[in-house]
């Protein structure tokens, strides 16, 4: 399978994901009542769509939770050359990987957003 199209179906994967989850959130499917709830559920659902995308069996669909990732250059925010995200993405054949991180932010109310979380 061509990078291209390793690309093309892990970002279908991301988008039908959201899409769920969004409407099982909207409709009462889902509840949820803090972060790592939900990064469960999106996991969940990301895991299940990943592994209906792989079509030969060369094709692995990995995901992982709350993980680390090497950055170029220090962060100005950490100080750090590692970045933590909440969900990290691999979709790979025999020849070729794409990855996709995915950071995640649960607000409870509406003024709960950066910076007035702090």
């Amino acid at each position: 399978m061509q990078k291209i199209d390793q690309t093309k179906l892990t970002h279908e994967i991301i988008e039908t994901a959201y899409k769920l989850l969004t409407h099982k959130l909207a409709f009462g499917g889902l509840i949820t009542h803090n972060e790592s709830a939900f990064q469960l559920e999106l996991g969940h659902i990301l895991k299940t769509l990943g592994q209906l995308y792989e079509f030969r069996l060369s094709d692995k669909f990995h995901l992982e939770f709350e993980t680390f990732l090497p950055l170029k250059t220090t962060s100005i925010k950490s100080q750090s050359e590692r970045a933590r995200i909440d969900i990290l993405i691999r979709y790979q054949d025999g020849d070729h990987q794409t990855c996709a991180a995915i950071e995640l932010k649960f607000f409870k109310k509406s003024n709960h957003r950066e910076p007035n979380n702090r």
